[in-house]
């Protein structure tokens, strides 16, 4: 009689439900939640007996059709991405920013080939880091804690995990990262250099044969070329800020 004259209205679709309260991740699924919701209205119409519950409840779960199963399983899924979200603002929001910034010693050789170790590889490996010394082990939330904090990190933070190796020798070399203790701004650790490349075309530009002019095309296409190679865009590209010295020509 129960199973006859069931209100399934109150079940299909399934009712709007909070994913805390039917326990661990483990037991959200469809079962469980369409198992939550007969409850309920069984309830409310004053049923308690547990082996009818339990029997009503194989019943209509067997006599239900796909499309009723899909409902449930589709709020499952809905649900647990809106658990994720909600766990991904809480990690973000009280990340603790201090154990990556400024980053920590890292060993270049911990983050592969030397085409991958750019900005944004080492601070991917140190943000995960953090997240496992947490206990996060979730790759969604993982990936989305990441790329949130990346796309939140400001001009210095970033700067502070950018490293390029020195062996191709047309690059300026890098000797490694100072810090202003007044305005906590990073700088780079360079050699001198006594022109740019705007002042020294200006001044020598009618002195300088044809080859002596390919060559500088040639230079700077293959540094160019060098630091895409590492996943590095310049984004200000202009002979102003083009480090030069004239003895790089002879």
């Amino acid at each position: 009689m129960i199973t006859r004259n069931f209100n399934r209205n109150a079940i299909y679709p399934p009712p709007p439900l909070n994913l805390s309260t039917i326990g661990d991740s483990r037991k959200r699924n469809a079962y469980d939640i369409f198992l939550k919701n007969v409850v309920q209205e069984l309830m409310r119409q004053n049923v308690t007996d547990k082996i009818i519950i339990r029997k009503v409840i194989e019943i209509l779960w067997r006599n239900s059709s796909t499309n009723e199963r899909m409902a449930y399983r589709i709020l499952v899924i809905i649900l647990i991405m809106i658990d994720k979200i909600e766990k991904i603002k809480m990690i973000t929001r009280n990340f603790n920013r201090n154990a990556i910034y400024p980053p920590p010693p890292l060993n270049l050789s911990t983050i592969g080939d030397s085409r991958k170790r750019n900005a944004y590889d080492i601070f991917l490996k140190n943000v995960v880091q953090e997240l496992m010394r947490q206990n996060v082990t979730d790759k969604i939330i993982i990936r989305k804690v990441i790329e949130i904090l990346w796309r939140n990190s400001s001009t210095n933070e970033r700067m502070a995990n950018f490293t390029l190796d020195n062996t191709f020798n047309l690059l300026v070399v890098c000797y490694g990262l100072a810090k202003d203790p007044n305005t906590h701004d990073y700088k780079l650790v360079l050699d001198y250099y006594n022109n740019d490349l705007r002042h020294f075309l200006k001044d020598n530009y009618h002195a300088l044969t044809l080859f002596k002019k390919y060559k500088i095309i040639d230079m700077r296409t293959r540094s160019l070329n060098k630091i895409h190679q590492k996943n590095v865009v310049h984004r200000d590209l202009h002979s102003g800020n083009i480090l030069y010295d004239a003895y790089v020509l002879r």
